[in-house]
């Protein structure tokens, strides 16, 4: 399985999922406004029971273009990416720009949540989101065949 990223957002109620899966895994505190989150590194996308909604962004090979976008199925979303910036068919920003290599995601439990921290995201000027995505992947590598 793939290495994903889980957010406990204290907002998120019930059991922090950090705390049932910190065997041997490291927690790492997020840079958050309003809330003392925490990203937790795992083998497992899914915990039986909650959903799943990823924060995502998205170069090109380049990577002079960076997109921002939310997801219940990073997976997919990485796939509908490639298949629109095939030639001639260019239906999106990340087709257009060809912007569908994953090099940071966050994942979310409630997808109020991630919708906020989308458009925070969006909000940001390009320089904050390069040491957002440093923080995270320093050698700027693409995720995209870690996600399954």
């Amino acid at each position: 399985m793939s290495t994903a990223h889980f957010c406990c957002h204290p907002d998120e109620g019930g059991i922090c999922w950090a705390a049932v899966q910190q065997l041997s895994r490291s927690l790492v505190p997020r840079d958050d406004r309003k809330s003392s989150a925490f990203v937790l590194f795992s083998t497992t996308m899914k915990p039986i029971g909650t959903h799943n909604y990823f924060v995502y962004i998205t170069t090109n090979q380049n990577k002079t273009v960076l997109y921002v976008g939310v997801t219940n199925d990073l997976y997919t979303r990485l796939l509908q990416h490639k298949e629109n910036a095939s030639p001639f068919s260019h239906t999106s920003f990340a087709g257009k720009y060809n912007a569908y290599f994953l090099i940071y995601y966050e994942r979310f439990v409630q997808i109020e949540h991630a919708i906020e921290r989308e458009k925070e995201l969006k909000g940001w000027r390009r320089s904050k989101k390069e040491e957002l995505i440093n923080s995270f992947n320093p050698d700027w590598k693409f995720l995209n065949d870690e996600i399954d």
